[in-house]
Protein backbone atom coordinates (compact mmCIF):
# COMPACT_ATOMS: atom_id res chain seq x y z
CA UNK A 1 0.00 0.00 0.00
CA UNK A 2 2.62 2.16 0.70
CA UNK A 3 4.96 1.60 -2.08
CA UNK A 4 1.42 2.13 -4.27
CA UNK A 5 1.44 5.83 -2.80
CA UNK A 6 5.12 6.63 -3.57
CA UNK A 7 4.28 5.58 -6.85
CA UNK A 8 1.16 7.39 -7.24
CA UNK A 9 3.23 10.53 -5.53
CA UNK A 10 5.90 10.26 -7.91
CA UNK A 11 3.70 10.13 -10.93
CA UNK A 12 2.07 13.79 -9.81
CA UNK A 13 5.39 14.99 -9.55
CA UNK A 14 6.93 13.93 -12.71
CA UNK A 15 3.72 15.31 -14.61
CA UNK A 16 3.80 18.83 -12.76
CA UNK A 17 7.51 18.85 -13.63
CA UNK A 18 7.05 17.67 -17.03
CA UNK A 19 3.63 20.54 -17.31
CA UNK A 20 6.28 23.16 -16.14
CA UNK A 21 8.77 23.05 -18.39
CA UNK A 22 6.24 22.52 -21.31
CA UNK A 23 4.83 26.10 -19.99
CA UNK A 24 7.56 27.48 -19.58
CA UNK A 25 9.14 26.04 -23.48
CA UNK A 26 5.41 27.07 -24.77
CA UNK A 27 4.72 30.15 -23.52
CA UNK A 28 4.80 33.20 -25.96
CA UNK A 29 6.31 31.20 -28.41
CA UNK A 30 5.09 32.90 -31.25
CA UNK A 31 6.33 36.76 -29.69
CA UNK A 32 9.66 35.05 -27.67
CA UNK A 33 12.09 35.02 -29.72
CA UNK A 34 10.85 38.00 -31.56
CA UNK A 35 10.94 36.56 -35.03
CA UNK A 36 11.29 33.49 -37.06
CA UNK A 37 15.30 33.96 -38.54
CA UNK A 38 16.42 32.37 -41.62
CA UNK A 39 17.22 28.81 -40.93
CA UNK A 40 13.89 28.42 -39.07
CA UNK A 41 11.99 30.12 -42.21
CA UNK A 42 14.35 27.69 -43.98
CA UNK A 43 13.16 24.79 -41.83
CA UNK A 44 9.50 26.14 -42.44
CA UNK A 45 9.45 26.44 -46.30
CA UNK A 46 11.13 23.02 -46.24
CA UNK A 47 8.31 21.48 -44.28
CA UNK A 48 5.92 22.77 -46.75
CA UNK A 49 8.25 21.39 -50.12
CA UNK A 50 8.03 17.88 -48.32
CA UNK A 51 4.74 18.25 -47.96
CA UNK A 52 3.14 19.36 -51.17
CA UNK A 53 6.07 17.97 -53.35
CA UNK A 54 7.46 15.08 -51.58
CA UNK A 55 10.75 16.79 -51.98
CA UNK A 56 12.73 19.35 -50.26
CA UNK A 57 12.66 23.26 -51.93
CA UNK A 58 15.41 22.53 -54.32
CA UNK A 59 13.95 19.23 -55.72
CA UNK A 60 16.41 16.45 -54.21
CA UNK A 61 15.06 13.78 -52.89
CA UNK A 62 17.63 12.33 -50.26
CA UNK A 63 17.16 10.50 -46.51
CA UNK A 64 19.86 11.73 -45.92
CA UNK A 65 19.76 15.67 -46.17
CA UNK A 66 17.57 18.38 -47.04
CA UNK A 67 18.99 21.11 -49.45
CA UNK A 68 19.15 24.90 -49.12
CA UNK A 69 19.95 28.12 -50.53
CA UNK A 70 23.92 27.41 -48.98
CA UNK A 71 24.24 24.79 -47.22
CA UNK A 72 22.38 21.29 -46.86
CA UNK A 73 20.56 20.38 -43.62
CA UNK A 74 19.77 17.05 -41.23
CA UNK A 75 16.25 15.64 -42.22
CA UNK A 76 14.99 14.76 -39.30
CA UNK A 77 14.41 18.45 -37.90
CA UNK A 78 12.88 18.95 -41.41
CA UNK A 79 10.75 15.67 -41.07
CA UNK A 80 9.67 16.57 -37.53
CA UNK A 81 8.73 20.20 -38.70
CA UNK A 82 6.40 19.01 -41.82
CA UNK A 83 4.12 17.06 -39.02
CA UNK A 84 3.61 20.00 -37.02
CA UNK A 85 2.99 22.30 -40.19
CA UNK A 86 0.14 19.77 -40.87
CA UNK A 87 -0.90 19.98 -37.32
CA UNK A 88 -0.95 24.18 -36.42
CA UNK A 89 -2.09 27.22 -38.63
CA UNK A 90 0.42 29.50 -37.26
CA UNK A 91 3.94 29.75 -39.09
CA UNK A 92 5.61 30.11 -35.52
CA UNK A 93 4.12 27.45 -34.52
CA UNK A 94 4.84 25.08 -37.70
CA UNK A 95 8.31 25.76 -36.67
CA UNK A 96 8.91 25.89 -33.61
CA UNK A 97 6.90 23.11 -31.75
CA UNK A 98 8.82 20.42 -32.57
CA UNK A 99 11.44 21.65 -30.30
CA UNK A 100 9.33 22.85 -27.75
CA UNK A 101 7.75 19.16 -27.62
CA UNK A 102 11.32 17.78 -27.95
CA UNK A 103 12.77 20.04 -25.08
CA UNK A 104 9.17 19.09 -22.89
CA UNK A 105 10.11 14.95 -23.73
CA UNK A 106 14.05 15.67 -22.65
CA UNK A 107 13.02 16.60 -18.61
CA UNK A 108 10.87 13.23 -18.48
CA UNK A 109 13.73 11.28 -20.42
CA UNK A 110 16.34 12.57 -18.28
CA UNK A 111 14.16 11.56 -14.99
CA UNK A 112 13.96 8.36 -16.03
CA UNK A 113 17.39 7.51 -16.93
CA UNK A 114 18.38 8.72 -13.36
CA UNK A 115 16.09 6.24 -11.87
CA UNK A 116 17.96 3.60 -13.74
CA UNK A 117 21.24 5.32 -12.60
CA UNK A 118 20.08 5.32 -9.21
CA UNK A 119 17.65 4.09 -6.70
CA UNK A 120 17.66 7.54 -5.02
CA UNK A 121 13.79 8.65 -4.67
CA UNK A 122 14.49 12.33 -5.20
CA UNK A 123 17.60 12.59 -7.57
CA UNK A 124 15.48 12.06 -10.41
CA UNK A 125 13.51 14.85 -9.96
CA UNK A 126 15.89 17.43 -8.56
CA UNK A 127 17.97 16.19 -11.80
CA UNK A 128 14.57 17.17 -14.05
CA UNK A 129 13.91 20.07 -12.56
CA UNK A 130 17.61 21.68 -13.27
CA UNK A 131 16.62 20.07 -17.05
CA UNK A 132 13.41 22.20 -16.69
CA UNK A 133 14.37 25.70 -15.55
CA UNK A 134 17.96 25.84 -17.38
CA UNK A 135 18.56 28.72 -19.48
CA UNK A 136 20.36 26.45 -21.95
CA UNK A 137 17.59 23.74 -22.17
CA UNK A 138 14.96 26.68 -22.41
CA UNK A 139 16.65 28.69 -24.92
CA UNK A 140 17.10 26.00 -27.51
CA UNK A 141 13.42 24.68 -26.66
CA UNK A 142 11.73 27.97 -27.88
CA UNK A 143 13.60 27.82 -31.98
CA UNK A 144 14.20 26.00 -34.53
CA UNK A 145 17.63 24.32 -34.23
CA UNK A 146 18.48 20.87 -34.90
CA UNK A 147 20.35 20.89 -31.39
CA UNK A 148 17.45 20.08 -29.40
CA UNK A 149 16.25 17.09 -31.03
CA UNK A 150 19.60 16.08 -31.26
CA UNK A 151 19.75 15.37 -27.41
CA UNK A 152 16.13 14.01 -27.84
CA UNK A 153 17.47 11.14 -29.72
CA UNK A 154 20.90 11.11 -27.55
CA UNK A 155 19.21 10.29 -23.84
CA UNK A 156 16.53 8.00 -25.84
CA UNK A 157 19.40 6.34 -27.41
CA UNK A 158 20.91 5.94 -23.72
CA UNK A 159 17.47 5.20 -21.84
CA UNK A 160 17.24 2.25 -24.29
CA UNK A 161 20.74 0.98 -23.68
CA UNK A 162 20.11 1.06 -20.11
CA UNK A 163 16.52 -0.42 -20.16
CA UNK A 164 18.20 -3.58 -22.02
CA UNK A 165 21.56 -3.83 -19.20
CA UNK A 166 18.84 -3.75 -16.73
CA UNK A 167 16.37 -6.67 -18.26
CA UNK A 168 19.23 -8.22 -20.55
CA UNK A 169 16.91 -7.60 -23.49
CA UNK A 170 18.52 -7.57 -27.16
CA UNK A 171 16.12 -6.03 -28.93
CA UNK A 172 16.22 -2.73 -26.28
CA UNK A 173 19.95 -2.65 -26.87
CA UNK A 174 19.39 -3.13 -30.82
CA UNK A 175 16.50 0.51 -30.60
CA UNK A 176 19.37 1.84 -28.50
CA UNK A 177 22.05 1.47 -31.21
CA UNK A 178 19.54 2.59 -34.07
CA UNK A 179 18.56 5.66 -32.26
CA UNK A 180 22.09 6.75 -31.33
CA UNK A 181 22.82 6.02 -35.10
CA UNK A 182 19.85 8.57 -35.81
CA UNK A 183 21.74 11.32 -33.95
CA UNK A 184 23.84 11.72 -37.15
CA UNK A 185 20.53 12.14 -39.09
CA UNK A 186 19.41 15.38 -36.40
CA UNK A 187 22.80 17.56 -36.17
CA UNK A 188 25.81 16.98 -38.42
CA UNK A 189 28.37 17.36 -35.08
CA UNK A 190 27.07 14.03 -34.31
CA UNK A 191 28.95 12.10 -36.49
CA UNK A 192 32.15 12.97 -34.70
CA UNK A 193 30.74 12.29 -30.97
CA UNK A 194 28.78 8.89 -32.03
CA UNK A 195 31.51 7.10 -32.80
CA UNK A 196 32.86 8.13 -29.32
CA UNK A 197 29.94 7.32 -27.64
CA UNK A 198 30.03 3.72 -29.25
CA UNK A 199 33.61 2.93 -28.43
CA UNK A 200 33.10 4.53 -24.67
CA UNK A 201 30.16 1.77 -23.89
CA UNK A 202 31.63 -0.86 -25.51
CA UNK A 203 34.94 -0.33 -23.25
CA UNK A 204 32.70 -0.08 -20.36
CA UNK A 205 29.99 -2.50 -21.30
CA UNK A 206 31.42 -5.23 -23.46
CA UNK A 207 29.94 -8.23 -21.51
CA UNK A 208 26.44 -6.75 -21.95
CA UNK A 209 27.41 -6.33 -25.81
CA UNK A 210 29.21 -9.46 -25.87
CA UNK A 211 26.47 -11.48 -23.88
CA UNK A 212 23.83 -11.88 -26.83
CA UNK A 213 26.25 -13.53 -29.00
CA UNK A 214 28.79 -13.41 -32.15
CA UNK A 215 25.83 -12.97 -34.72
CA UNK A 216 23.61 -10.34 -32.74
CA UNK A 217 26.62 -8.75 -32.06
CA UNK A 218 27.62 -8.56 -35.61
CA UNK A 219 23.69 -7.68 -36.27
CA UNK A 220 24.52 -4.68 -33.92
CA UNK A 221 27.42 -3.41 -36.12
CA UNK A 222 25.82 -4.06 -39.42
CA UNK A 223 22.68 -1.90 -38.12
CA UNK A 224 24.66 1.52 -37.04
CA UNK A 225 27.19 0.85 -40.15
CA UNK A 226 24.12 0.59 -42.64
CA UNK A 227 22.33 3.84 -40.85
CA UNK A 228 25.66 5.85 -40.38
CA UNK A 229 28.19 4.99 -43.31
CA UNK A 230 25.68 6.33 -46.12
CA UNK A 231 24.98 9.66 -43.65
CA UNK A 232 29.30 9.87 -43.85
CA UNK A 233 29.56 9.81 -47.38
CA UNK A 234 26.97 11.94 -48.68
CA UNK A 235 27.89 14.62 -45.92
CA UNK A 236 31.32 15.13 -46.17
CA UNK A 237 33.04 13.36 -49.34
CA UNK A 238 29.56 13.96 -51.75
CA UNK A 239 28.26 17.13 -49.81
CA UNK A 240 27.10 19.78 -51.71
CA UNK A 241 28.37 22.58 -49.33
CA UNK A 242 32.22 20.67 -48.58
CA UNK A 243 33.38 24.41 -48.74
CA UNK A 244 31.13 24.95 -45.50
CA UNK A 245 32.69 21.60 -43.82
CA UNK A 246 35.85 23.23 -44.56
CA UNK A 247 35.26 26.79 -43.38
CA UNK A 248 34.64 25.19 -39.92
CA UNK A 249 37.58 23.07 -38.78
CA UNK A 250 40.34 24.54 -37.12
CA UNK A 251 42.72 23.47 -39.38
CA UNK A 252 41.34 26.24 -41.92
CA UNK A 253 41.81 29.43 -39.43
CA UNK A 254 43.55 31.94 -41.23
CA UNK A 255 45.47 33.59 -38.79
CA UNK A 256 47.67 30.30 -38.10
CA UNK A 257 49.95 30.44 -40.58
CA UNK A 258 50.33 34.13 -40.20
CA UNK A 259 51.40 33.31 -36.40
CA UNK A 260 53.53 30.80 -37.56
CA UNK A 261 55.26 33.03 -40.03
CA UNK A 262 55.90 35.23 -38.00
CA UNK A 263 57.41 32.94 -34.84
CA UNK A 264 59.66 31.60 -36.93
CA UNK A 265 60.98 35.61 -38.23
CA UNK A 266 61.46 35.60 -34.42
CA UNK A 267 63.52 32.86 -34.18
CA UNK A 268 65.78 33.36 -37.50
CA UNK A 269 66.23 37.22 -36.54
CA UNK A 270 63.94 38.15 -39.05
CA UNK A 271 61.48 40.61 -37.24
CA UNK A 272 62.73 43.79 -37.87
CA UNK A 273 64.05 42.70 -41.84
CA UNK A 274 61.53 44.71 -44.27
CA UNK A 275 62.06 41.67 -46.25
CA UNK A 276 60.06 38.43 -44.98
CA UNK A 277 60.40 34.88 -45.62
CA UNK A 278 64.23 34.61 -44.69
CA UNK A 279 64.65 30.77 -43.86
CA UNK A 280 63.88 29.98 -40.70
CA UNK A 281 66.34 28.18 -38.50
CA UNK A 282 66.17 24.53 -37.56
CA UNK A 283 64.36 24.88 -33.83
CA UNK A 284 61.30 27.02 -35.30
CA UNK A 285 60.00 24.45 -37.41
CA UNK A 286 60.04 22.23 -34.08
CA UNK A 287 58.15 24.68 -31.93
CA UNK A 288 55.91 26.50 -34.58
CA UNK A 289 53.99 24.72 -37.20
CA UNK A 290 50.42 24.14 -38.04
CA UNK A 291 50.19 20.32 -36.27
CA UNK A 292 51.13 22.00 -32.69
CA UNK A 293 48.98 25.69 -33.91
CA UNK A 294 45.84 23.74 -34.20
CA UNK A 295 46.82 21.39 -30.90
CA UNK A 296 46.73 24.52 -29.04
CA UNK A 297 43.20 25.82 -30.99
CA UNK A 298 41.83 22.56 -29.54
CA UNK A 299 43.01 22.63 -25.93
CA UNK A 300 42.51 26.34 -25.79
CA UNK A 301 38.43 25.50 -27.37
CA UNK A 302 38.31 22.64 -24.95
CA UNK A 303 39.32 24.47 -21.56
CA UNK A 304 37.26 27.80 -22.50
CA UNK A 305 33.88 25.38 -22.37
CA UNK A 306 34.82 24.92 -18.57
CA UNK A 307 35.16 28.51 -17.70
CA UNK A 308 33.39 30.60 -15.91
CA UNK A 309 32.95 32.93 -18.28
CA UNK A 310 30.87 30.36 -20.71
CA UNK A 311 28.76 28.58 -18.07
CA UNK A 312 28.40 31.31 -15.22
CA UNK A 313 28.97 35.04 -16.56
CA UNK A 314 27.88 35.42 -20.33
CA UNK A 315 27.68 32.05 -22.14
CA UNK A 316 27.49 32.18 -25.64
CA UNK A 317 27.98 35.75 -27.55
CA UNK A 318 25.39 35.03 -30.01
CA UNK A 319 22.25 36.23 -29.10
CA UNK A 320 20.48 33.45 -31.46
CA UNK A 321 21.91 30.97 -28.41
CA UNK A 322 22.16 32.63 -25.37
CA UNK A 323 20.03 35.74 -24.19
CA UNK A 324 23.52 37.63 -23.14
CA UNK A 325 25.03 38.68 -19.67
CA UNK A 326 23.87 35.57 -18.39
CA UNK A 327 25.58 32.33 -17.92
CA UNK A 328 24.66 28.97 -19.45
CA UNK A 329 23.63 27.63 -16.06
CA UNK A 330 23.11 29.82 -12.25
CA UNK A 331 25.29 31.36 -10.31
CA UNK A 332 24.25 29.21 -7.27
CA UNK A 333 24.26 26.07 -9.21
CA UNK A 334 28.25 26.03 -8.96
CA UNK A 335 27.64 24.43 -5.59
CA UNK A 336 25.57 21.55 -7.07
CA UNK A 337 28.60 21.41 -9.81
CA UNK A 338 31.56 21.04 -7.33
CA UNK A 339 29.12 18.67 -5.10
CA UNK A 340 28.61 16.47 -8.25
CA UNK A 341 31.69 16.20 -9.26
CA UNK A 342 32.85 15.43 -5.80
CA UNK A 343 30.29 12.58 -5.54
CA UNK A 344 31.14 10.99 -8.89
CA UNK A 345 34.44 10.66 -8.17
CA UNK A 346 34.33 9.46 -4.95
CA UNK A 347 31.98 6.69 -6.69
CA UNK A 348 34.21 6.73 -9.91
CA UNK A 349 34.16 2.95 -9.90
CA UNK A 350 30.42 2.77 -10.70
CA UNK A 351 30.09 1.92 -14.58
CA UNK A 352 27.71 4.76 -14.81
CA UNK A 353 29.38 7.21 -13.43
CA UNK A 354 32.69 7.07 -15.10
CA UNK A 355 30.45 7.20 -18.48
CA UNK A 356 28.75 9.94 -17.06
CA UNK A 357 32.04 12.03 -16.56
CA UNK A 358 33.54 10.68 -19.85
CA UNK A 359 30.94 11.99 -21.45
CA UNK A 360 31.67 15.77 -19.44
CA UNK A 361 34.88 15.15 -20.30
CA UNK A 362 34.72 14.23 -24.14
CA UNK A 363 31.52 16.67 -24.95
CA UNK A 364 33.60 19.48 -26.05
CA UNK A 365 35.73 17.81 -28.52
CA UNK A 366 33.90 18.05 -31.45
CA UNK A 367 32.72 21.67 -30.80
CA UNK A 368 36.00 22.62 -29.96
CA UNK A 369 37.63 21.21 -33.22
CA UNK A 370 35.76 24.24 -35.17
CA UNK A 371 37.13 27.58 -35.17
CA UNK A 372 34.64 29.52 -33.03
CA UNK A 373 33.48 25.92 -31.33
CA UNK A 374 35.21 27.39 -27.62
CA UNK A 375 31.43 28.80 -26.49
CA UNK A 376 29.61 27.74 -28.98
CA UNK A 377 25.96 27.10 -27.39
CA UNK A 378 24.44 25.02 -30.45
CA UNK A 379 27.89 22.53 -31.22
CA UNK A 380 28.44 22.39 -27.29
CA UNK A 381 24.35 21.60 -26.80
CA UNK A 382 25.73 17.81 -26.24
CA UNK A 383 27.83 18.99 -23.47
CA UNK A 384 24.64 20.57 -21.57
CA UNK A 385 23.24 16.86 -21.02
CA UNK A 386 26.09 15.39 -18.68
CA UNK A 387 26.79 18.77 -17.04
CA UNK A 388 22.82 19.55 -15.58
CA UNK A 389 23.23 15.76 -15.00
CA UNK A 390 25.77 16.10 -12.49
CA UNK A 391 24.05 19.74 -11.43
CA UNK A 392 21.55 17.24 -10.33
CA UNK A 393 23.04 14.37 -8.49
CA UNK A 394 25.34 17.53 -6.90
CA UNK A 395 21.80 19.21 -5.64
CA UNK A 396 20.69 15.46 -3.96
CA UNK A 397 24.45 14.88 -2.53
CA UNK A 398 24.34 18.45 -1.15
CA UNK A 399 20.81 18.34 0.26
CA UNK A 400 21.73 15.02 1.82
CA UNK A 401 24.48 16.23 3.76
CA UNK A 402 23.30 20.15 4.81
CA UNK A 403 20.71 17.51 6.71
CA UNK A 404 23.51 16.20 8.74
CA UNK A 405 23.91 19.92 10.39
CA UNK A 406 21.96 22.28 12.46
CA UNK A 407 19.99 24.46 11.21
CA UNK A 408 19.51 22.26 7.64
CA UNK A 409 16.25 23.39 7.03
CA UNK A 410 17.13 27.47 6.91
CA UNK A 411 20.33 26.44 4.50
CA UNK A 412 18.74 24.45 1.84
CA UNK A 413 15.68 27.00 2.12
CA UNK A 414 17.77 30.20 1.42
CA UNK A 415 19.60 27.74 -1.54
CA UNK A 416 16.18 27.54 -2.96
CA UNK A 417 15.01 31.18 -2.66
CA UNK A 418 18.34 32.51 -4.49
CA UNK A 419 17.95 29.28 -7.08
CA UNK A 420 14.69 30.79 -7.93
CA UNK A 421 15.35 33.93 -7.81
CA UNK A 422 18.20 33.67 -10.21
CA UNK A 423 15.46 31.93 -12.28
CA UNK A 424 12.85 34.46 -12.13
CA UNK A 425 15.64 37.18 -12.69
CA UNK A 426 16.40 35.12 -15.84
CA UNK A 427 12.59 34.09 -17.26
CA UNK A 428 12.12 38.14 -16.88
CA UNK A 429 15.28 39.43 -19.10
CA UNK A 430 14.29 36.35 -21.61
CA UNK A 431 10.35 37.64 -22.17
CA UNK A 432 10.99 41.32 -21.87
CA UNK A 433 14.28 42.64 -22.50
CA UNK A 434 15.65 39.73 -24.80
CA UNK A 435 13.01 40.04 -27.78
CA UNK A 436 14.21 43.86 -28.29
CA UNK A 437 18.07 43.05 -27.64
CA UNK A 438 17.88 39.68 -29.96
CA UNK A 439 15.46 41.12 -32.79
CA UNK A 440 18.59 41.61 -35.47
CA UNK A 441 19.56 38.07 -34.86
CA UNK A 442 16.34 36.83 -35.46
CA UNK A 443 15.58 38.63 -38.88
CA UNK A 444 13.31 40.82 -37.55
CA UNK A 445 11.44 42.59 -40.10
CA UNK A 446 11.65 40.44 -42.72
CA UNK A 447 8.12 39.31 -42.11
CA UNK A 448 6.24 42.56 -42.19
CA UNK A 449 8.70 43.52 -44.80
CA UNK A 450 7.69 40.47 -46.92
CA UNK A 451 3.90 40.40 -46.00
CA UNK A 452 3.87 44.02 -47.53
CA UNK A 453 5.87 42.93 -50.71
CA UNK A 454 3.15 40.38 -51.32
CA UNK A 455 0.57 43.50 -51.00
CA UNK A 456 2.53 45.37 -53.49
CA UNK A 457 4.06 43.69 -56.04
CA UNK A 458 1.15 43.53 -58.25
CA UNK A 459 2.34 47.10 -59.11
CA UNK A 460 5.45 46.68 -59.97
CA UNK A 461 7.67 44.60 -63.00
CA UNK A 462 10.53 43.84 -60.63
CA UNK A 463 11.27 43.33 -56.96
CA UNK A 464 14.60 43.90 -55.99
CA UNK A 465 16.10 42.76 -52.55
CA UNK A 466 18.75 43.99 -51.27
CA UNK A 467 21.45 41.28 -49.83
CA UNK A 468 22.04 40.94 -46.36
CA UNK A 469 23.57 38.19 -43.93
CA UNK A 470 20.54 36.39 -44.51
CA UNK A 471 19.40 35.75 -48.22
CA UNK A 472 16.12 37.62 -48.57
CA UNK A 473 14.29 35.13 -50.97
CA UNK A 474 13.89 32.52 -48.76
CA UNK A 475 11.92 34.94 -46.26
CA UNK A 476 9.78 35.93 -49.13
CA UNK A 477 9.17 32.89 -50.16
CA UNK A 478 7.80 31.92 -46.82
CA UNK A 479 5.95 34.92 -46.02
CA UNK A 480 4.75 35.00 -49.10
CA UNK A 481 3.40 31.54 -49.47
CA UNK A 482 4.94 30.79 -53.32
CA UNK A 483 4.24 27.01 -53.61
CA UNK A 484 7.13 25.44 -53.40
CA UNK A 485 7.41 23.78 -56.99
CA UNK A 486 8.12 27.33 -58.32
CA UNK A 487 11.11 27.11 -56.18
CA UNK A 488 12.61 23.82 -57.79
CA UNK A 489 11.88 24.60 -61.43
CA UNK A 490 13.72 27.96 -61.02
CA UNK A 491 16.34 27.17 -59.07
CA UNK A 492 18.44 29.20 -56.46
CA UNK A 493 19.75 31.69 -58.15
CA UNK A 494 17.64 34.98 -58.50
CA UNK A 495 20.77 37.17 -59.47
CA UNK A 496 19.61 40.46 -61.73
CA UNK A 497 19.65 40.15 -64.93
CA UNK A 498 19.05 36.27 -64.80
CA UNK A 499 15.85 35.61 -66.96
CA UNK A 500 14.28 32.20 -67.69
CA UNK A 501 10.86 33.41 -68.59
CA UNK A 502 9.29 31.91 -65.11
CA UNK A 503 7.35 33.52 -62.45
CA UNK A 504 9.74 34.25 -60.19
CA UNK A 505 12.11 35.88 -62.49
CA UNK A 506 10.37 39.37 -61.30
CA UNK A 507 12.20 38.78 -57.78
CA UNK A 508 16.04 39.53 -57.53
CA UNK A 509 18.67 40.08 -54.69
CA UNK A 510 20.77 42.94 -56.00
CA UNK A 511 24.25 44.46 -55.13
CA UNK A 512 23.63 47.97 -54.62
CA UNK A 513 26.36 50.51 -56.14
CA UNK A 514 27.79 52.67 -53.61
CA UNK A 515 25.40 55.83 -53.85
CA UNK A 516 26.36 58.52 -51.10
CA UNK A 517 24.16 61.50 -52.66
CA UNK A 518 20.40 62.16 -52.86
CA UNK A 519 20.90 62.70 -56.71
CA UNK A 520 22.77 59.35 -56.91
CA UNK A 521 19.99 57.55 -55.57
CA UNK A 522 17.27 59.16 -57.23
CA UNK A 523 19.01 58.13 -60.48
CA UNK A 524 19.93 54.94 -59.93
CA UNK A 525 16.04 53.96 -59.22
CA UNK A 526 13.45 52.86 -61.13
CA UNK A 527 9.73 53.37 -61.27
CA UNK A 528 8.76 49.79 -62.13
CA UNK A 529 10.49 48.35 -59.19
CA UNK A 530 10.08 48.18 -55.70
CA UNK A 531 13.16 48.10 -53.48
CA UNK A 532 13.78 46.41 -50.29
CA UNK A 533 16.57 48.38 -48.39
CA UNK A 534 18.39 48.68 -45.40
CA UNK A 535 20.13 51.92 -43.72
CA UNK A 536 23.21 51.16 -45.12
CA UNK A 537 21.91 51.64 -48.95
CA UNK A 538 20.84 55.17 -47.95
CA UNK A 539 22.76 58.06 -48.27
CA UNK A 540 22.30 60.03 -44.87
CA UNK A 541 20.94 62.87 -46.24
CA UNK A 542 18.23 60.12 -47.83
CA UNK A 543 17.83 59.01 -44.37
CA UNK A 544 17.14 61.58 -42.72
CA UNK A 545 14.56 63.62 -45.29
CA UNK A 546 12.47 60.62 -46.99
CA UNK A 547 9.47 61.66 -46.42
CA UNK A 548 9.83 64.92 -48.05
CA UNK A 549 12.41 63.75 -51.37
CA UNK A 550 9.69 64.12 -54.23
CA UNK A 551 12.11 61.92 -55.96
CA UNK A 552 11.30 58.96 -53.93
CA UNK A 553 8.32 57.23 -52.73
CA UNK A 554 8.06 55.88 -49.23
CA UNK A 555 5.88 53.10 -49.43
CA UNK A 556 6.58 51.19 -46.29
CA UNK A 557 9.10 51.70 -43.17
CA UNK A 558 9.95 48.97 -41.11
CA UNK A 559 11.47 49.27 -37.63
CA UNK A 560 13.01 47.02 -34.77
CA UNK A 561 11.07 46.88 -31.66
CA UNK A 562 13.63 49.45 -30.36
CA UNK A 563 12.45 52.04 -32.95
CA UNK A 564 15.54 51.75 -35.08
CA UNK A 565 14.95 51.09 -39.19
CA UNK A 566 15.18 47.50 -39.94
CA UNK A 567 14.18 48.32 -43.91
CA UNK A 568 12.97 50.65 -46.38
CA UNK A 569 10.39 49.91 -48.84
CA UNK A 570 10.68 52.25 -51.73
CA UNK A 571 10.26 53.29 -55.04
CA UNK A 572 10.88 56.29 -57.42
CA UNK A 573 7.75 58.64 -57.54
Amino acid sequence: MLQSETMKLQTILLALLVFTAFFLRIYKIDQVPASLYYDEVDYGYQARSLIETGKDYRGSLSPFYVHSFNDIRAPIPAYFTALTTLLFSKPELQVRMPFVISGTLVVALVFFLMQFWSKKTFLPFLTALVFAINPWQIQFSRFSHEAMVMELFYLSGLLFFFISLKFKNYFQLLASIILFSLCLYTYRTMSFFIPITFLVLFILYNKHFLCFGVKKFSLLLLSAAFIMIPFLIFTTIKAPDIPRINQLAITSDPTIPIWIQRNREIDSGDLEDATLGKKAVFSSYIFHNKPLSWAYSFSSNHLQTFSVEFLFLKGDPNLRHSIGGIGEIFFIEALALISGLFYIVRNIKTREYKFLLIWFLAAPIPAALTVDGARHGARLFIFSAPLLIIIGIGWWYLFKNIQKINYHKRIIFLILVIWVFQFVVYYHRYLKHYPIESARYFGYGFKQAMSKISLEEDKYKKIAMVGTNDPPMIYYLFWSKTPPEYLQDYGSNFSDGRILQKKLDKYKVIDWPDIRTKEEMVKYLNMDTLYLLTQNELPKQVRDNIAQIKEIKLIDEIKYPDQQIAFYLLTKN
